[in-house]
């Protein structure tokens, strides 16, 4: 189960955690450019090249200012103290915000004469989405985004468990008393059902029905302190399967029966679904046009273009550690404990919260496991570091899937279950899946896309 937040900190947070997918399309020997991104309000409002020298863009609560290769950012007048965003950036892929004054600067790399478009979208499931066209004009592009801007917008009203617009969206399915029901859209059902099969496939590493307890950590994020084992075990009572029923049967749309007490959250699960759905809206509204969509980790090809490739952050630095293409009609995923955390006494509380120990999930690695993995052939041992021979845990993990429902279920369930079993599971959901521990060993089943190291880690 992940922690979902709804408050401008943690959508910070998550807005530079985004930072760590690098999207291209095309051959890699291509000659790139490097440019700084200005959008406010999920407009795009300056496209200029990093190379532009003593160039500054005014804005009215910030500037910004590109110089030597480099783009520093400065705020006045924001409202929120913890609105950390003044700084500079350098490289492919990184990011600066001001979520008060909906303002993000970041730096992107362009294939030189290449007719490819890209725009970020913000306020939508806690993070930032980014879409990228190929072979768009671009009239085409501002139809694409706003009609995927659209969508995320419908889809986070509907799956979000803070948005109080809707009265039967999944804040009102959380509110309902004891042996009420309510109506709900079938796009909700589905979701819920398919949370429910992920509760099932992964053993119940995946559960939507830990509301009560997440809650627990999403206020530990604010205090910087674990709740107690008193409080973790009274919200553990309501970690109920059973908590709903839902009769579909009707004729006049989908029932919802409240059963017990408790609550549900879907952070494991609504991005990757949303993915999905965003993705078949864009093949219905605009069949043949090529474009990729990203929602935070979460990430899907749509239409015929090939070539895209997609990178993985270096769990304990904010540098890309390594990238692969995305192969066809496939979807992807990334978890890791360094997306959203704080350290108490000396540990690490992270955000993927294991249901067996009510606490964040610690994944344990030994040498002689992974010795018995490589000999056995069912995984691939790549960059062994020099602090190999100590136990480790896996720090982020990377899953490749028919659909970014299934990648997003499987992060959360393979970071938590032991290796041999995730593998195991993997395999049996015909994913693909690339671990990569907190020494920086990388681990893979047998069948994950080649990648490229960018990162020297040995």
């Amino acid at each position: 189960m992940k922690i979902s937040k709804g408050s401008d900190f943690i959508i910070l947070l998550l807005i530079i955690a985004a930072a760590a997918w690098m999207i291209f399309s095309g051959n890699a020997a291509t000659e790139e450019q490097l440019f700084v991104e200005i959008y406010e309000k999920n407009v795009l409002i300056k496209r200029i090249p990093l190379s532009e020298v003593g160039s500054v863009i005014e804005l009215e609560h910030a500037a910004v200012e590109i110089d030597g290769g480099e783009a520093f950012f400065r705020h006045s007048d924001c409202p929120d103290k913890v609105c950390l965003h003044s700084g500079k950036i350098s490289k492919n892929g990184q990011m600066l915000a001001c979520v008060p004054n909906e303002i993000v600067v970041q730096i992107t790399s362009a294939a030189k004469n290449a007719n490819k478009l890209s725009a970020n979208i913000t306020g939508y499931f806690d993070t930032v989405s980014r879409l990228v066209t190929v072979d768009q004009s671009e009239d085409e592009f501002r139809e694409t985004y706003a009609v995927l801007s659209s969508e995320l917008n419908r889809l986070h009203q509907l799956y979000s468990i803070y948005d109080e617009s809707s009265e039967t969206n999944m804040f009102a399915l959380n509110l309902l008393p004891a042996g009420s029901e309510i109506k709900i859209s079938a796009d909700l059902y589905d979701m819920l059902n398919f949370s429910a099969e992920a509760y099932r496939f992964t053993g119940g590493s995946v559960s939507i029905y830990m509301g009560d307890i997440v809650r627990l950590w999403q206020d530990a994020l604010k205090t910087q302190t674990p709740p107690n084992e008193e409080e973790l075990s009274a919200a553990s009572l309501s970690n109920n399967y059973n908590m709903f029923t839902f009769d579909s049967d009707s004729g006049q749309g989908v029932t919802a029966k409240r059963n017990a007490a408790g609550s549900l959250n879907v952070g494991a699960i609504a991005k990757g679904y949303a993915l999905d759905a965003a993705a078949a809206k864009l093949e219905s509204e605009f069949p043949g046009r090529s474009s990729l969509i990203a929602l935070g980790g979460n990430i899907r090809a749509v239409g015929a273009a090939e070539g895209w490739t997609v990178g993985v952050q270096n769990p304990r630095s904010p540098d890309v550690l390594l990238s692969f293409e995305l192969p066809r009609s496939k979807a992807v995923a990334t978890s890791g404990d360094y997306e959203r955390y704080f350290e108490y006494g000396g540990v690490r509380y992270h955000h993927i919260i294991d249901p067996g120990t009510l606490m964040p999930a610690r994944n344990s690695v030994s040498s002689s496991e992974i010795d018995l993995l490589s000999k056995s052939g069912s995984a691939r041992i790549s960059h062994i570091t020099a602090k190999s021979g100590k136990e480790c845990t896996v720090a982020s993990v990377t899953v490749v899937a028919e659909s970014g429902a299934l990648a997003d279920a499987l992060t959360t369930a393979l970071f938590i279950m032991p290796l041999q079993d995730g593998l195991k599971l993997a395999s049996e959901m015909k994913a693909e899946v690339l671990y990569i521990l907190d020494d920086l060993r990388i681990i893979s089943s047998p069948n994950f896309p080649e990648y490229r190291l960018l990162t020297d880690i040995q």
